[in-house]
């Protein structure tokens, strides 16, 4: 069976199942009718045949039949069961049948890969499928691609495309990342300078940007829910903001921040901790955000955020004293988890980068570990729920080979077998792991971050800077141009490897991944509570009793001691016991844009890894086979070409 991912089981059966142009579509019930017109829309796309919808209970002869039902006795024991289906054909037809119409619209794609392609030409007389049952329901509840529109802007029809894609590979969550220090991305009525001058910049002597209105957010969260897929807003802070704080400088420490960024990298400028008009913004920002998106989770960011202005500014120095904090470090954490609060009292959830792990983590918060997987190693045995998305295995703005003329961010490679062989959880303690068993604090994680300006959009190597399929890269090899006195050699979040003050070293992908999780070994960090204030010398309440006590200084809790047992202890290795990793619900590709400026180049960096992505978050570990992959994958380029999806050919 051609299908990607791969179903969890596939069992041959009796006879075999003729489609003609006279077979109907029934399904059982009303709300079932747009499922079946996705079927029928899809059939005629890939045969040229147009098949009549009808609504019954008990269908006379042969169909394609969809059912909802109470009870699937195949599905009863599966973890993910309301995304399961069971598919069955044999000569009485083929029935698919589901607990909710997310495991049906999962189940029609399913079906249409084991039909063939053979529109435009004239359609079949006929179409045989085998006989079998298919038994299928995803591994990991969180399957997601993030899209980033603040470094490049995609309009609302690609963004419906990217849709289809993710439903056509039974991914079910489109991270979108709309703000960023070079674009705010979404209108926000109550602050409407955000999109007056936040989104848009200069770009090589021209004005570049747009953003979305409220209307098409809309539509957007609305054609995704209707194919299974939940929308989950990204507002930046209290770093990557300099277009908000351009848009409204009184955010700023200094006040001074005046446009909208014009080169890639970390910005100095952040929302300032000690101004209380800042959790005003960002409080009324939050609301519009919750009528638009019904995620229950509400990324914030919280990633790369230099600490200069606030170590300068004498309102977060006050903040520090008052709220009775160690350093800048805790600020941050101060910062979100305020936020959190706000976030809880609105029935949401906070999810952040790896870097809310240092200064103490949320209470509640969710773990999106991508410098690697010990911030969610780390997160996950301390009981927070983790998603992993880490570069080694998921980062799309990478090329897809070592070539010259591949597209995309020239100081890495991420192959498609790569992204094939990316596994989210670590396996389980062993005790042979010779890595160290040592602790170490949370800022101890890997902290790849560099002020060092990266321009961009024309002003060295242009608007389309590495931005044409197949096309080159800037001139000189594809450095981009820095300011005098840039720093070097460190990375970011969408250069972790500290990459672009030189000429990339890696001879091969498996070079650069190795550079990747070498960044990992070493020492896992325990994870400390949250800050909360407290008066002078009195522990605060509610602030962890026991736990902050054993953790204090003086008390076994020191760099290089152990931890009390569930208290992130630090085991030997990158590993989780069986309840630990209950805590992983998934993971995600990333689709950076510093260097994916066009939608063509979107595409292309996303297929054909976004499909090895799907099969790595919803197919069973131990049926993972590269070589079946292969095969497999190969029987999509026909369905590709008939739905017009831009993709990189694959490898022979």
């Amino acid at each position: 069976m051609n299908i990607i991912p791969r179903p969890l089981s596939v069992c041959t059966a009796a006879g075999q199942f003729v489609l003609t142009g006279d077979t109907p579509i029934s399904y059982s019930d009303a709300v079932i009718h747009p499922v079946a017109v996705h079927l029928q829309r899809q059939v005629e796309c890939q045969l040229g045949l147009s098949l009549r919808l009808q609504q019954d209970d008990t269908p006379a002869g042969p169909c394609l039949r969809l059912q909802l039902a109470l009870v699937l006795a195949e599905l009863q024991h599966l973890p993910s069961s309301v995304e399961g289906y069971v598919l069955t054909a044999g000569e009485g037809g083929v029935t698919l049948a589901a607990l909710t119409l997310t495991g049906l619209l999962f189940g029609v794609q399913s079906l249409v890969q084991l039909l063939p392609v053979t529109f435009p030409s004239s359609p079949p007389a006929e179409v045989r499928l085998p006989g079998l049952v298919i038994v299928d329901a995803p591994r990991f509840p969180w399957r997601g691609l993030m899209l980033d529109t603040g470094r490049h802007f995609f309009g609302v029809p690609f963004l419906l495309r990217v849709l289809d894609i993710m439903l056509l590979y039974k991914l079910n969550r489109l991270h979108w990342h709309l703000c960023e220090d070079q674009g705010w991305r979404l209108e926000v009525k109550q602050f409407p300078r955000l999109t007056e001058v936040g989104a848009w910049r200069q770009a090589g002597g021209e004005r570049y940007g747009g953003f979305y209105t409220q209307d098409e957010v809309r539509q957007v969260v609305e054609y995704a829910a209707a194919r299974g897929i939940t929308v989950v807003p990204e507002v930046e802070m209290p770093g990557h903001c300099v277009a908000a704080l351009a848009s409204y400088p009184h955010l700023s420490c200094t006040g001074e921040v005046s446009e909208v960024s014009t080169h890639w990298g970390v910005h100095e400028d952040v929302y300032c901790a000690g101004r209380e008009e800042v959790f005003t913004f960002l409080e009324g920002v939050l609301q519009e955000v919750f009528t638009l998106f019904p995620s229950t989770y509400i990324h914030v960011g919280g990633d790369e955020v230099p600490k200069t202005r606030w170590n300068q500014c004498p309102r977060c120095q006050q903040r520090i004293r008052d709220e009775g904090l160690a350093d800048e470090e805790q600020l941050q954490s101060w910062f979100l988890d305020r936020v959190n609060t706000f976030l809880k009292q609105h029935n949401r959830r906070l999810i952040g980068w790896d870097e809310i792990l240092e200064g103490g983590l949320c209470e509640g918060a969710t773990v999106m570990s991508w410098r690697g997987m010990a911030g969610g190693i780390a997160a996950a045995r301390a009981g927070h729920d983790v998603i992993m998305t880490p570069t080694h295995g998921c980062y799309f703005d990478y090329r897809q080979a070592a070539s010259g003329s591949e597209p995309g961010a020239w100081y890495a490679v991420l192959t498609l077998q790569q992204a094939y062989e990316f596994e989210p959880v670590p396996p389980e303690p062993d005790s042979s792991s010779t890595l160290s068993s040592a602790t170490s604090t949370p800022s101890q994680l890997p902290r790849p971050m560099s002020t060092e300006p990266r321009f961009l959009d024309g002003e060295d190597g242009g608007e389309e800077e590495g931005g044409g399929v197949g096309g080159q890269g800037p001139a000189g090899g594809g450095r981009p141009a820095v300011e005098a006195g840039g720093q070097e050699g460190v990375g970011t979040r969408d250069d972790p490897h500290g990459q672009q003050a030189q000429q990339p070293t890696a001879t091969s992908s498996d070079d650069w991944e190795r550079v990747d999780m070498e960044s990992e070994e070493g020492l896992l960090p325990s994870v400390p509570p949250p800050p909360r204030p407290a008066e002078e010398g009195v522990a605060a309440e509610g602030s962890g009793g026991d736990a902050e006590a054993a953790a204090a200084p003086g008390n076994g809790a020191e760099q290089g001691a152990e931890p009390p047992a569930g208290q992130g202890a630090v085991r030997p290795g990158f590993s989780l016991t069986p309840e630990e990793a209950k805590h992983i619900l998934g993971g995600q590709a990333n689709l950076w844009t510093e260097y994916v400026a066009t939608e063509d180049v979107a595409e292309y960096m996303l297929m054909p890894r976004l499909c090895a992505t799907a099969e790595a978050l919803w197919s069973p570990k131990e049926a993972k086979n590269w070589t079946d992959y292969q095969g497999r994958l190969r029987a999509q380029v026909a369905l590709w070409q008939r739905l017009g999806i831009r993709y990189r050919p694959l490898d022979d």
